[in-house]
């Protein structure tokens, strides 16, 4: 498992400092791009993400990583968006052996702006749920 968060750590960072970021004054990674007065030529991209960690001891030891990255492209009419969430929590009470649970859920989208007030997407969703 610390192979696949490794390799996903390292294709967003690739993505991040490939592509030159523009500093947009519009929400367009929210809204359609035929609401949008004007929209750039080529290709547009956002990204954003959060992360969590808690580390707690006691009774309960517990350590717990959460991250949630969001990229957006946009070409046009076009929007490809990549949703992930990635947590791991190890939690250990008394003497009993340590639980660790790791998930991943990667959601990724094909956009395409029909009409200003229709638009419509295709898919993948794939997850992954471990408890060791």
């Amino acid at each position: 498992m610390k192979n696949i968060f490794s390799c996903i750590r390292a294709f967003f960072l690739f993505v991040l400092f490939l592509i030159p970021v523009e500093m947009q004054a519009q929400n367009w990674w929210n809204t359609n791009s035929l609401k949008l007065d004007s929209l750039q030529a080529g290709t547009l991209f956002h990204a954003t993400g959060q992360y969590g960690f808690t580390h707690m001891t006691g009774n309960v030891d517990l350590t717990a990583h959460q991250g949630a990255p969001q990229l957006f492209l946009r070409n046009g009419r076009l929007m490809a968006v990549a949703y992930g969430q990635i947590s791991y929590q190890k939690i250990q009470t008394g003497d009993n052996p340590a639980t660790r649970t790791e998930t991943f859920t990667l959601n990724t989208k094909l956009i395409y702006d029909l009409l200003r007030d229709f638009q419509t997407e295709t898919g993948m969703l794939w997850e992954r749920n471990e408890q060791l």
